[in-house]
């Protein structure tokens, strides 16, 4: 669906999209003091669209104000994009990563960014050549590079390209890839670690936004931060891309204002299939508790969602209709946790993998009762028990599920699934205009339940390189 930020056709060139008014916030941003443009994202109320939902002022304010050991900052963009059900941060690339490209050179200017990165993972291979373009004929239009639009000020912003690892998304992990290590996750965020290229044992600070997050920058610099919040919920102002995948008549990605209700959303993608009916739905992907038809007159943003215990994420809807076993959806989910635990710390390898067991036995029929209370307890003992998020993503949903569909658990206990449908995990690859194309390499468990093994020593596919 055609919006300010998905346009109804390609943006092609740097010219063409000049005409449409690009470049334009840039030009504004140059006239203006780094405090005076943090002030108008401020009072834009721009909010991170990667989950978190966080101030994107407050983040930038802060790292300007952050005292630098080397005299250095970095900005980082996240454009990994891994979260099970995710695809709009790859249609923006493709349709115009023109106004990425100065949403990045606005926030650069702000913070006074050494160097800027935007990272994709490897696979992503028409989106890379699309950017790897784009930059270049930015440069050579000196919209970026050491004298941006005669200004004398430069912004300098590099590819870095990681592995296909869902772990890559995570923020401290993709900085590790782009210092060139592993994408494993670390204790220290970014705000207190950022990039340590100048060694010594400091780090530079670094801001991390994410694809949709700096391409609205280029729009609110261009229309003015009224302009935005006329747009959206007064906590949750402007446009926001949702992902709509799974059981409805028409998946796609859609760009509606924040707010926007569920029961609205789906009717935009077209409602159920023919003969069936909603079952559930989870509105920011996996790492998010799920919504019953009851809850779907709830406004989709971050904190009309949290009061019911679900969240906005990065806007991955997942649609379940009434012929969807809910175990089944459980045990796709906990084993791509559990595939995806990197093995770093003990408590996430293995509960992940007990509790997936634990779902299996249930979605086979030879699960007890205890199975579900020992699922349920592992639930209530494991956030917070990690070095990133993956272990209160895993518990979070197997929580959700149990908590709205205990008698579909019960009804498993000594038998089969009375509702077997085979169900992919949403790892989209791309979108052919009608449908999702989805990775089906997810793999079985690949280490029994109850045996954590030590970190391994990643391949070369597993770290970055930079372009």
């Amino acid at each position: 669906m055609p919006g300010y930020l998905l346009p109804d056709h390609e943006i092609t060139t740097a010219e063409e999209y000049a005409k449409t008014g690009g470049w334009r916030g840039l030009e504004k941003a140059l006239s203006m003091s780094p405090d005076a443009v943090i002030e108008e994202i401020k009072k834009s109320g721009l909010r991170g669209r990667g989950g978190a939902g966080f101030p994107t002022g407050i983040k930038w304010a802060g790292t300007r104000q952050k005292e630098s050991p080397d005299g250095r900052k970095y900005l980082a963009c996240n454009g990994a994009e891994g979260e099970p059900g995710t695809y709009k941060d790859r249609p923006l690339l493709l349709l115009n990563p023109y106004q990425l490209i100065e949403g990045v050179a606005i926030a650069s200017l702000t913070i006074e960014a050494d160097r800027a990165f935007i990272c994709l993972k490897e696979i992503f291979t028409r989106q890379i050549q699309r950017l790897r373009d784009a930059l270049a004929e930015c440069e050579a239009k000196g919209y970026i590079g050491p004298n941006v639009l005669k200004s004398g000020r430069r912004v300098t912003i590099e590819l870095s390209i990681g592995p296909a690892t869902y772990l890559f998304g995570e923020e401290t992990a993709m900085l590790e890839t782009i210092m060139g290590n592993a994408a494993m996750p670390r204790q220290v965020k970014p705000f207190e670690w950022g990039l340590p290229f100048s060694g010594g044992g400091i780090a530079s600070p670094v801001v991390v936004n994410n694809v949709e997050t700096l391409s609205h920058v280029a729009h609110i610099m261009r229309n003015g931060a009224d302009w935005f919040r006329s747009m959206g919920t007064p906590r949750s102002p402007g446009t926001f891309i949702w992902t709509v995948s799974g059981d409805v008549a028409k998946p796609g990605y859609y760009e509606l204002p924040m707010g926007t209700t569920m029961t609205q959303l789906l009717a935009v993608a077209g409602g159920p299939k023919p003969g069936r009916t909603f079952k559930a739905v989870f509105p920011g992907g996996p790492s998010c508790g799920l919504l019953t038809p009851d809850l779907f007159d709830t406004p989709l943003d971050f904190d009309a969602l949290k009061k019911v215990d679900s969240g906005l994420g990065s806007g991955c809807v997942i649609v379940y209709d009434d012929t969807a076993c809910m175990v089944h959806v459980a045990y796709n989910f906990s084993r791509f946790f559990a595939n995806e635990s990197c093995g770093q710390c003990f408590s996430c390898n293995w509960s992940t993998k007990e509790i997936t067991h634990r779902v299996l036995k249930m979605e086979q029929g030879t699960g007890t009762e205890e199975d579900m209370i020992e699922a349920w307890s592992i639930t209530e003992r494991m956030p917070g028990k990690g070095r990133c998020f993956l272990i209160n993503a895993e518990s979070i949903i197997v929580r959700s599920i149990l908590k709205h569909f205990p008698e579909e658990f019960s009804n498993h206990v000594g038998r089969s699934c009375p509702t077997p449908r085979k169900l992919p995990i949403p790892k989209i690859l791309d979108f052919n205009g009608k449908d999702f194309v989805f990775d089906t390499m997810d793999g079985e468990l690949d280490r029994p339940a109850g045996s954590a093994s030590p970190v391994l020593v990643p391949d070369d596919h597993q770290r970055s390189r930079r372009i």
